[in-house]
């Protein structure tokens, strides 16, 4: 458990919420009788929704480091 010394709770739990995430996701699609269409569509909008968290999340990190170099 020493890893946890090197990150702040914020990154911890962000890194947890990921991982409940993908759990979660594959529950669902495992779980709902889909039809190929649906099940695409699915996958894309889960890509596109990701993209945007890591986005965001990069922009902010980004936006840290600006802030500190100042």
């Amino acid at each position: 458990m020493r890893f946890l010394e090197k990150i702040n709770r914020e990154q911890f739990l962000r890194i947890v919420y990921v991982v409940l995430l993908l759990i979660g996701s594959n529950m669902l699609l495992s779980n709902i009788p889909w039809t190929a269409d649906a099940k695409i569509m699915t996958m894309v909008g889960s890509a596109i929704v990701l993209g945007g968290y890591a986005i965001s999340v990069f922009k902010k990190r980004q936006l840290n480091t600006v802030k500190l170099a100042n």
